[in-house]
């Protein structure tokens, strides 16, 4: 399976790390489905989103832990810059 994921599914997957949509990351780190397509854009919204002060108190994760979730993720490794599509 393929899947493209936006940065909605990335914020709930931190804000709720129990949720269905957390699971994708645990198939993904399988190798169960493959991501397709995830662009620096969607990365810097992710990052964006994830450093509101609301949610930061919600996730309680420091910038760097959220660096270190966005470049550990299994979605890196299917990274294209805009330049390639």
């Amino acid at each position: 399976m393929r899947l493209v994921l936006d940065a909605n599914v990335f914020v709930s997957a931190v804000l709720k790390p129990q949720s269905d949509l957390a699971r994708i990351f645990d198939l993904l780190k399988a190798g169960k489905v493959k991501l397709i397509i995830i662009s620096s854009d969607i990365l810097s919204e992710i990052r964006g989103v994830l450093l509101y002060p609301k949610l930061r108190k919600r996730h309680r994760r420091t910038p760097k832990k959220i660096d270190d979730f966005l470049k550990n993720s299994p979605c890196q490794h299917y990274h294209i810059g805009e330049d390639e599509s």
